[in-house]
Protein backbone atom coordinates (compact mmCIF):
# COMPACT_ATOMS: atom_id res chain seq x y z
CA UNK A 1 0.00 0.00 0.00
CA UNK A 2 2.87 2.34 0.57
CA UNK A 3 4.28 2.18 -2.61
CA UNK A 4 0.48 2.22 -4.45
CA UNK A 5 0.08 5.89 -2.57
CA UNK A 6 3.75 6.65 -3.26
CA UNK A 7 3.26 6.28 -7.21
CA UNK A 8 -0.17 8.44 -7.09
CA UNK A 9 2.04 11.46 -5.04
CA UNK A 10 4.92 11.52 -7.74
CA UNK A 11 2.43 11.10 -10.85
CA UNK A 12 0.56 14.43 -9.09
CA UNK A 13 3.96 16.34 -9.67
CA UNK A 14 4.92 15.72 -12.54
CA UNK A 15 1.88 15.05 -14.82
CA UNK A 16 -1.24 16.87 -13.41
CA UNK A 17 -2.45 20.61 -14.92
CA UNK A 18 -4.87 22.99 -14.33
CA UNK A 19 -7.47 23.27 -16.97
CA UNK A 20 -8.70 26.40 -15.70
CA UNK A 21 -9.23 29.36 -12.94
CA UNK A 22 -10.99 28.22 -9.37
CA UNK A 23 -14.81 28.56 -8.68
CA UNK A 24 -15.42 29.48 -5.08
CA UNK A 25 -18.89 28.64 -4.01
CA UNK A 26 -19.63 28.42 0.09
CA UNK A 27 -16.06 28.01 0.70
CA UNK A 28 -15.55 25.37 -1.37
CA UNK A 29 -13.05 25.55 -4.29
CA UNK A 30 -13.84 23.47 -7.46
CA UNK A 31 -10.76 22.89 -9.89
CA UNK A 32 -10.70 21.20 -12.81
CA UNK A 33 -7.26 19.02 -13.73
CA UNK A 34 -6.40 17.44 -16.75
CA UNK A 35 -4.05 14.38 -16.23
CA UNK A 36 -1.33 14.48 -19.04
CA UNK A 37 -0.75 10.55 -17.98
CA UNK A 38 -4.27 9.42 -18.68
CA UNK A 39 -4.38 11.37 -22.93
CA UNK A 40 -5.17 14.33 -20.99
CA UNK A 41 -8.91 13.51 -19.08
CA UNK A 42 -10.51 16.37 -16.73
CA UNK A 43 -11.09 15.39 -13.38
CA UNK A 44 -13.10 17.69 -11.47
CA UNK A 45 -11.78 17.98 -7.64
CA UNK A 46 -13.30 19.87 -4.50
CA UNK A 47 -11.28 21.66 -1.91
CA UNK A 48 -12.45 22.74 1.65
CA UNK A 49 -9.65 24.25 3.39
CA UNK A 50 -11.32 25.12 6.60
CA UNK A 51 -12.56 21.35 7.23
CA UNK A 52 -8.92 19.95 4.71
CA UNK A 53 -11.83 18.16 2.95
CA UNK A 54 -11.12 17.19 -0.60
CA UNK A 55 -13.32 14.90 -2.85
CA UNK A 56 -12.05 13.75 -6.91
CA UNK A 57 -14.68 13.06 -9.21
CA UNK A 58 -12.70 9.56 -9.59
CA UNK A 59 -13.69 8.73 -6.17
CA UNK A 60 -10.87 6.29 -6.13
CA UNK A 61 -10.59 7.31 -2.04
CA UNK A 62 -14.30 5.59 -1.92
CA UNK A 63 -13.49 2.62 -3.98
CA UNK A 64 -9.97 1.46 -3.01
CA UNK A 65 -9.63 3.78 0.44
CA UNK A 66 -6.53 6.07 -0.36
CA UNK A 67 -5.88 9.02 -1.78
CA UNK A 68 -5.57 9.51 -6.05
CA UNK A 69 -3.46 11.56 -7.97
CA UNK A 70 -5.60 14.42 -8.10
CA UNK A 71 -6.72 15.18 -4.60
CA UNK A 72 -2.76 14.94 -4.06
CA UNK A 73 -2.34 17.73 -6.62
CA UNK A 74 -4.75 19.84 -5.18
CA UNK A 75 -3.31 19.15 -1.43
CA UNK A 76 -0.01 20.22 -2.79
CA UNK A 77 -1.64 23.86 -4.34
CA UNK A 78 -2.84 24.71 -1.02
CA UNK A 79 0.28 23.56 1.37
CA UNK A 80 -0.69 20.57 2.81
CA UNK A 81 2.16 17.98 3.74
CA UNK A 82 0.39 15.74 6.07
CA UNK A 83 -2.71 13.61 4.56
CA UNK A 84 -5.49 14.49 6.43
CA UNK A 85 -6.76 12.20 9.40
CA UNK A 86 -10.21 11.45 7.82
CA UNK A 87 -8.51 9.83 4.70
CA UNK A 88 -5.85 7.58 6.26
CA UNK A 89 -8.15 4.57 6.63
CA UNK A 90 -7.63 1.78 9.07
CA UNK A 91 -7.35 -1.13 7.44
CA UNK A 92 -3.99 0.65 5.31
CA UNK A 93 -2.36 1.33 8.70
CA UNK A 94 0.09 -1.43 10.94
CA UNK A 95 -2.17 -1.20 13.46
CA UNK A 96 -5.27 -2.50 11.70
CA UNK A 97 -5.59 -5.32 13.95
CA UNK A 98 -6.68 -3.63 16.89
CA UNK A 99 -9.87 -2.23 15.44
CA UNK A 100 -10.82 -6.48 15.62
CA UNK A 101 -10.38 -7.34 19.51
CA UNK A 102 -8.15 -10.49 19.15
CA UNK A 103 -7.40 -12.79 21.83
CA UNK A 104 -3.61 -14.37 21.21
CA UNK A 105 -2.48 -17.07 23.62
CA UNK A 106 1.02 -18.64 24.42
CA UNK A 107 2.40 -20.97 22.77
CA UNK A 108 3.68 -22.62 26.08
CA UNK A 109 0.39 -23.53 27.36
CA UNK A 110 -0.13 -27.08 27.17
CA UNK A 111 -1.34 -28.01 30.67
CA UNK A 112 -4.18 -30.25 31.31
CA UNK A 113 -6.97 -27.58 32.09
CA UNK A 114 -5.10 -25.16 28.32
CA UNK A 115 -8.57 -25.83 26.40
CA UNK A 116 -10.39 -24.81 29.19
CA UNK A 117 -8.52 -21.50 29.24
CA UNK A 118 -8.77 -20.90 25.76
CA UNK A 119 -12.56 -21.53 25.92
CA UNK A 120 -13.38 -19.34 28.99
CA UNK A 121 -10.84 -16.36 27.26
CA UNK A 122 -13.29 -16.59 24.16
CA UNK A 123 -16.76 -16.42 25.93
CA UNK A 124 -15.39 -13.27 28.53
CA UNK A 125 -14.06 -11.83 25.16
CA UNK A 126 -17.58 -12.65 23.54
CA UNK A 127 -19.39 -10.62 26.68
CA UNK A 128 -16.95 -7.83 26.40
CA UNK A 129 -17.84 -7.01 22.37
CA UNK A 130 -21.92 -7.72 23.30
CA UNK A 131 -21.79 -5.27 25.83
CA UNK A 132 -19.84 -3.00 24.23
CA UNK A 133 -21.94 -3.05 20.87
CA UNK A 134 -25.08 -2.77 22.64
CA UNK A 135 -23.70 0.77 24.03
CA UNK A 136 -21.30 2.02 21.25
CA UNK A 137 -23.64 4.78 19.72
CA UNK A 138 -24.32 6.20 23.41
CA UNK A 139 -22.52 8.23 25.24
CA UNK A 140 -24.12 7.61 28.60
CA UNK A 141 -23.89 3.64 28.15
CA UNK A 142 -19.93 4.07 27.72
CA UNK A 143 -19.75 5.78 30.54
CA UNK A 144 -21.40 3.61 32.70
CA UNK A 145 -19.82 0.98 30.92
CA UNK A 146 -16.45 2.25 31.33
CA UNK A 147 -17.48 2.82 35.42
CA UNK A 148 -18.30 -0.36 35.93
CA UNK A 149 -15.15 -1.78 34.29
CA UNK A 150 -12.82 0.30 36.69
CA UNK A 151 -14.58 -1.21 39.58
CA UNK A 152 -14.92 -4.68 38.09
CA UNK A 153 -10.60 -3.83 37.69
CA UNK A 154 -10.63 -2.73 41.28
CA UNK A 155 -12.00 -5.82 42.69
CA UNK A 156 -9.81 -8.05 40.59
CA UNK A 157 -6.76 -6.61 42.13
CA UNK A 158 -7.97 -7.09 45.94
CA UNK A 159 -8.68 -10.70 45.11
CA UNK A 160 -5.65 -11.70 43.13
CA UNK A 161 -3.17 -9.20 43.39
CA UNK A 162 -3.19 -8.76 47.23
CA UNK A 163 0.49 -7.14 47.56
CA UNK A 164 2.92 -6.15 45.18
CA UNK A 165 5.47 -8.84 43.73
CA UNK A 166 9.32 -8.25 44.94
CA UNK A 167 12.39 -9.41 43.23
CA UNK A 168 13.32 -11.37 46.07
CA UNK A 169 9.58 -12.80 46.34
CA UNK A 170 10.66 -13.76 42.72
CA UNK A 171 14.52 -15.53 43.34
CA UNK A 172 12.62 -17.26 46.20
CA UNK A 173 10.40 -18.46 44.13
CA UNK A 174 12.78 -19.68 40.92
CA UNK A 175 15.22 -20.76 43.50
CA UNK A 176 13.76 -21.88 46.46
CA UNK A 177 15.83 -19.92 48.70
CA UNK A 178 15.15 -16.32 50.30
CA UNK A 179 18.60 -14.02 49.40
CA UNK A 180 19.75 -13.01 52.68
CA UNK A 181 21.51 -9.79 53.38
CA UNK A 182 24.61 -7.47 51.79
CA UNK A 183 26.72 -9.64 49.65
CA UNK A 184 30.41 -9.94 50.60
CA UNK A 185 31.18 -11.23 47.10
CA UNK A 186 32.34 -7.95 45.41
CA UNK A 187 33.07 -7.38 41.48
CA UNK A 188 36.73 -7.58 40.27
CA UNK A 189 38.66 -4.51 40.14
CA UNK A 190 39.38 -3.25 36.66
CA UNK A 191 42.62 -4.18 35.69
CA UNK A 192 44.23 -3.45 31.75
CA UNK A 193 46.41 -6.32 30.41
CA UNK A 194 47.85 -4.26 27.40
CA UNK A 195 51.64 -3.67 27.03
CA UNK A 196 54.69 -4.99 28.83
CA UNK A 197 54.32 -3.14 32.18
CA UNK A 198 57.67 -2.29 31.89
CA UNK A 199 59.78 0.35 30.32
CA UNK A 200 61.80 -0.95 27.16
CA UNK A 201 65.73 -0.47 27.66
CA UNK A 202 67.81 1.39 24.68
CA UNK A 203 71.15 -1.12 23.67
CA UNK A 204 73.42 1.54 26.02
CA UNK A 205 71.65 0.08 29.33
CA UNK A 206 71.18 -3.35 27.84
CA UNK A 207 74.88 -3.72 27.43
CA UNK A 208 75.60 -3.19 30.68
CA UNK A 209 72.77 -5.09 32.37
CA UNK A 210 70.56 -1.93 33.15
CA UNK A 211 72.99 -0.31 35.01
CA UNK A 212 73.39 3.20 35.18
CA UNK A 213 77.01 4.05 33.32
CA UNK A 214 80.28 4.44 35.48
CA UNK A 215 82.17 7.45 35.12
CA UNK A 216 86.10 8.04 33.71
CA UNK A 217 89.12 9.61 34.08
CA UNK A 218 89.72 11.53 31.04
CA UNK A 219 93.45 11.56 30.18
CA UNK A 220 92.91 14.87 28.30
CA UNK A 221 90.79 17.02 30.63
CA UNK A 222 91.79 14.87 33.58
CA UNK A 223 88.33 15.15 35.14
CA UNK A 224 85.87 12.37 36.14
CA UNK A 225 83.64 12.27 33.54
CA UNK A 226 81.27 9.86 31.12
CA UNK A 227 83.67 10.67 28.09
CA UNK A 228 87.22 9.81 27.46
CA UNK A 229 90.29 11.16 25.52
CA UNK A 230 88.66 10.37 21.87
CA UNK A 231 85.34 12.18 22.53
CA UNK A 232 86.51 14.79 24.97
CA UNK A 233 85.34 18.16 24.45
CA UNK A 234 88.05 20.00 25.05
CA UNK A 235 90.04 18.13 22.53
CA UNK A 236 88.48 20.55 19.74
CA UNK A 237 88.44 23.63 21.54
CA UNK A 238 92.73 22.50 21.68
CA UNK A 239 92.81 22.10 17.73
CA UNK A 240 91.25 25.43 17.49
CA UNK A 241 93.67 27.20 19.02
CA UNK A 242 96.83 25.19 17.46
CA UNK A 243 94.87 26.06 14.33
CA UNK A 244 95.04 29.86 15.04
CA UNK A 245 99.00 29.57 16.66
CA UNK A 246 99.71 28.11 13.55
CA UNK A 247 97.77 31.08 11.55
CA UNK A 248 99.98 33.68 13.86
CA UNK A 249 103.25 32.08 12.80
CA UNK A 250 102.77 31.71 9.21
CA UNK A 251 101.72 35.38 9.13
CA UNK A 252 104.79 36.35 11.18
CA UNK A 253 107.29 34.39 9.23
CA UNK A 254 105.71 35.66 6.14
CA UNK A 255 106.50 39.56 7.36
CA UNK A 256 110.19 38.42 8.85
CA UNK A 257 111.03 37.20 5.16
CA UNK A 258 109.78 40.22 3.46
CA UNK A 259 112.34 42.22 5.53
CA UNK A 260 115.16 40.09 5.05
CA UNK A 261 114.33 40.53 0.92
CA UNK A 262 114.94 44.42 2.22
CA UNK A 263 118.16 43.98 3.83
CA UNK A 264 117.41 44.43 7.22
CA UNK A 265 118.54 41.32 9.60
CA UNK A 266 115.82 40.67 11.71
CA UNK A 267 117.33 38.07 13.98
CA UNK A 268 120.59 39.53 14.91
CA UNK A 269 119.87 39.49 18.60
CA UNK A 270 117.23 37.06 18.85
CA UNK A 271 115.45 38.70 21.30
CA UNK A 272 112.75 39.35 18.45
CA UNK A 273 112.08 35.52 18.18
CA UNK A 274 111.43 35.16 21.60
CA UNK A 275 108.93 38.05 21.95
CA UNK A 276 107.31 37.05 19.27
CA UNK A 277 106.82 33.68 20.57
CA UNK A 278 105.93 34.77 23.99
CA UNK A 279 103.00 37.32 22.11
CA UNK A 280 101.70 34.16 20.75
CA UNK A 281 101.71 32.09 23.61
CA UNK A 282 99.49 34.79 25.00
CA UNK A 283 96.83 35.37 22.16
CA UNK A 284 96.41 31.34 22.21
CA UNK A 285 95.42 31.43 25.84
CA UNK A 286 92.71 34.73 24.29
CA UNK A 287 89.64 34.28 23.00
CA UNK A 288 88.75 33.50 19.41
CA UNK A 289 87.41 37.00 18.46
CA UNK A 290 90.52 38.78 19.93
CA UNK A 291 93.36 36.80 18.36
CA UNK A 292 91.41 37.40 15.26
CA UNK A 293 91.57 41.53 15.49
CA UNK A 294 95.40 40.77 16.55
CA UNK A 295 95.97 38.95 13.73
CA UNK A 296 94.27 40.87 11.25
CA UNK A 297 95.93 44.41 12.41
CA UNK A 298 99.41 42.37 12.28
CA UNK A 299 98.72 41.41 8.70
CA UNK A 300 97.72 45.29 8.07
CA UNK A 301 101.29 46.63 9.09
CA UNK A 302 102.75 44.01 7.12
CA UNK A 303 101.09 45.16 4.04
CA UNK A 304 101.68 48.82 4.96
CA UNK A 305 105.52 48.38 5.46
CA UNK A 306 105.85 46.35 2.13
CA UNK A 307 104.16 49.16 -0.05
CA UNK A 308 105.92 51.75 2.12
CA UNK A 309 109.16 49.86 1.08
CA UNK A 310 108.13 48.93 -2.43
Amino acid sequence: MFYKVQKQIKVSCFHMILANQPIVVDGVNKYVVRDRSLNDKLFEVEFCFSKNDVCCSCKLFVRVGYLCRHCFYILGLWGVERIPNQFLSRRWLRNAEERFCTLKFPDDLQSSNGHIVKDTSKKILTEFQNCYGKVSNHIEGLNFMLEDMKCLNIRIEQKFHKSAVTKDDMLEEHFGVRPSGASSVLPPLQSNNKGSRKRILGPAEISCDGKKRKMKNCRNCKELAFHDSRNCPQKGKQVQQNSLLQNVQSTLNQGMESQTVHGQNVHGNGTLNSNIEIQTVQEASKPEGEVNEKIGEKTKAVTIRKESRG
